[in-house]
């Protein structure tokens, strides 16, 4: 199931021999090891970092499309079976950020650090349609009809999703990208390198016209 979570290469939640607060979590075999269940796992994955990368963990344990998906109230109630000294206060704004819609690890990091950096949040996977058929941007800001795609490596890169030809996949999202352009007062695309440099990412949104009322 990690497979499908676009931009991989992290450690899936629920595989973690170790947890916070270990006497009160539950327990699941998965592959022949006992470990942790997913609920609680990624818990403890996110109180080990920063906002942006606890956010993209629990992001894929609430995510849709997850066989295994837990829910937001399961994540609340297993916080607070955690000792307050294990960072709860973070943990508890992570939940309530964090949404089933997000498609990727890199989607999630880049709309936490749009939040962080005091951008109005976005509407996630609206729909657009056309005679082609729907389409549903990573972004979207209802207010100044604008959207935004997370463009990670692995949709050029990875296989998976290139089948062997890279070209073709550029080439369908220009024409993508095209159409929703037909719909929008503004577009563009946030790059991974965007995100882990946030003063081009504001660039990126202000030339959009985002509002901007709130700094973290």
């Amino acid at each position: 199931m990690l497979d499908e979570w676009q931009g991989g290469g992290r450690t899936e939640p629920g595989v973690r021999r170790t947890a916070a607060g270990f006497r009160t979590a539950r327990i699941v075999e998965l592959g022949g090891l006992r470990v942790t269940d997913l609920t609680r796992s990624a818990i403890d994955v996110a109180r080990r970092t920063h906002f942006a990368d606890a956010v993209g963990s629990v992001d894929w344990a609430l995510w849709r499309k997850n066989g295994r998906r837990v829910s937001k109230q399961m994540l609340t109630d297993d916080i607070y079976n955690l000792d307050k000294s294990l960072g709860r206060r973070l943990l508890e704004r992570v939940v309530a950020f964090s949404t089933d819609l997000s498609d990727s690890y890199g989607e999630s990091e880049c709309r936490a650090v749009i939040h962080l950096l005091g951008f109005d949040a976005p509407e996630l996977q609206v729909e657009f349609r056309d005679e082609q058929g729907a389409m549903y941007p990573d972004f979207f800001w209802r207010s100044v009809r604008a959207a935004a795609e997370f463009d990670g490596k692995a949709k050029y890169t990875n296989n998976e999703y290139t089948a062997g030809d890279p070209g073709e996949v550029v080439w369908r999202e220009k024409r993508r990208e095209d159409r929703l352009r037909r719909q929008l007062s503004g577009m563009t695309r946030i790059l991974t390198s965007d995100v882990s440099h946030p003063d081009r990412l504001v660039r990126l949104l202000e030339d959009m016209g985002i509002p901007r009322g709130r700094r973290s």
